[in-house]
């Protein structure tokens, strides 16, 4: 509405044109996507020669370790509002830590770094990767699927959910048509949406402007509080307590409690870090609670950018200016944190890759069943675990620009290329038995 407001109509419609139109990917067609739907079904997809051996062990070991998967009865997805570990970058000139406990994470969890497609805004981006398992990488620079693309129905983690008998809640304790919500995840599957203008008179504890992450972390305890003994639940939560800006005057009272120890002064950064700071203690009450439930519960964090604060603080960060960077240093600045923690016996493991993946991961980590798509990706995640901004990093750790990718590698991105875009924007054949359990 700014825009259009600074802009005037035609500017910013000419503007947004680019917007509209996707173009097929080479060598789409719904007889090819039809084919990778069958090569996936038959386990042949991806694999290159010198990996089968490899991919056969593989196999065999996931199949063992299947047997013993706890499958959680209660399932909650937290995309945390520019939540960021700085410290995984450089160690911090402050007087304390700014997420000890999500650092402290060693039992029953998997962690590490989420690349996710935006930075320092465009939240929706990285909802849009974690839900659907489609990547932006094949979008237009700059686009928000949620207001543009969405398809109803648009398949993903929460419609697989609901069709395996969970009952599927989204909240976000902000405005509801933020991002085209309200409209958006209807088409997603989603049961139930709860925003700001229904959620209740309790749980609204404001911490500057919005509502604090504790008070919405004790939120989704009386959702599982609230619902029946035989019930299975997936919660998505998006939060909003780290919200830009982070100015004196957007402050509200807030005082900080993160002092750094630079020559310059930061007063921005030590505003947003110490808000970090407050959701980590949230999050640790939230686990604490489900440690002594008795339902199978995993629980998954993520944050979905980096923050607006001081160019200079994040230039220390980095080490150099973030437009001076290039295009695999700059990939440092499009990653977050991730946690997917179980309140039952599971395997710790630290990795790296990025929120295409997550959706179809949770799936994977959860012994539920996944269409093909996700299956293809968690097949993919195995050779390209990074999808990142303008390049895609293997499984050796070897960066490449997507201009520049090796053959073997080009093909598995034109395949996810075309699926994708028949999911997404096929008019007439969508290959649903791909998408969806339904």
């Amino acid at each position: 509405n700014r825009i259009y407001k600074e802009q005037g109509y035609i500017s910013s419609l000419v503007k947004e044109i680019k917007y509209f139109y996707i173009e097929q990917p080479e060598g789409y067609s719904v007889g090819k996507t039809v084919e990778l739907a069958q090569e996936i079904e038959d386990g042949e997809n991806i694999v290159s020669e010198t990996d089968k051996s490899e991919s056969e062990e593989s196999v065999d070991n996931t199949a063992a370790d299947t047997s013993e998967t706890v499958t959680p009865k209660n399932i909650i997805l937290i995309m945390n509002e520019s939540l960021t570990d700085f410290e995984s970058v450089v160690k911090i000139k402050s007087n304390v830590e700014i997420l000890p406990y999500i650092r402290s994470l060693n039992k029953n969890v998997k962690h590490g770094q989420l690349h996710v497609p935006t930075f320092g805004a465009g939240t929706a981006r990285s909802e849009y990767e974690a839900l659907t398992g489609n990547s932006m990488s094949f979008l237009p620079s700059g686009s928000v699927p949620y207001q543009l693309y969405v398809r109803d129905p648009e398949y993903g983690l929460a419609d697989i959910l609901k069709s395996q008998g969970y009952y599927t809640i989204a909240m976000h304790p902000n405005k509801a048509h933020n991002w085209n919500r309200a409209s958006v995840y209807p088409c997603m599957g989603f049961d139930e949406f709860i925003s700001l203008e229904n959620w209740g008179e309790e749980h609204r504890e404001l911490l500057r402007n919005y509502v604090s992450d504790k008070a919405t972390f004790e939120k989704i305890i009386s959702l599982y509080e609230e619902k029946d003994a035989d019930e299975k639940l997936f919660t998505f939560c998006v939060t909003m307590q780290n919200h830009g800006g982070y100015t004196v005057e957007d402050r509200a009272g807030f005082e900080p409690t993160v002092k750094l120890g630079y020559d310059t002064e930061y007063p921005l950064a030590e505003t947003y870090l110490s808000l970090a700071r407050e959701s980590d203690s949230a999050f640790k009450e939230l686990l604490e609670y489900f440690e002594k439930v008795d339902e199978p519960t995993m629980i998954v964090m993520f944050g979905d950018h980096w923050p607006k604060i001081e160019e200079e603080f994040m230039a220390k960060l980095l080490g150099g200016n973030r437009q001076s960077l290039g295009l695999v240093e700059s990939q440092q600045s499009y990653t977050t944190p991730y946690v997917i923690w179980t309140n039952y016996p599971s395997e710790t493991v630290e990795e790296d890759f990025s929120a295409n993946y997550l959706g179809s991961y949770m799936l994977q980590l959860a012994g539920l069943e996944m269409p093909g798509y996700n299956q293809f990706l968690m097949n993919l995640k195995e050779q390209l675990p990074i999808i990142g901004v303008g390049a895609v990093c293997d499984k050796d750790g070897n960066w490449y620009a997507n201009d520049a990718l090796p053959d073997d590698y080009k093909k598995l991105m034109t395949d996810y290329n075309i699926l994708e875009y028949n999911n997404q924007f096929e008019k007439k054949d969508v290959i649903e038995s791909l998408f969806t359990l339904k």
